[in-house]
């Protein structure tokens, strides 16, 4: 379901947020990646869900 690939994503976003903090940004860049990409598959399967386009967005930041 498209809120499945939305929240997983979070939670790839905040792990990635977390790596980066604590190992370095070069650790949390897969992670950055993925959430990006389950976002962009919530966005496929639901093209008006807002939160996430937000999340992608995040994401995309994120990864620089």
């Amino acid at each position: 379901s498209p809120e499945a690939y939305y929240h997983r994503g979070v939670l790839y976003d905040l792990n990635g947020v977390r790596t980066h903090r604590k190992i370095g940004y070069d650790a949390a860049i897969d992670l950055y990646a993925q959430a990006a990409a389950d976002e962009t598959r919530a966005i496929a399967l639901k093209p008006d869900y807002a939160e996430a386009y937000e999340g992608r967005g995040k994401a995309v930041a994120h990864r620089g």
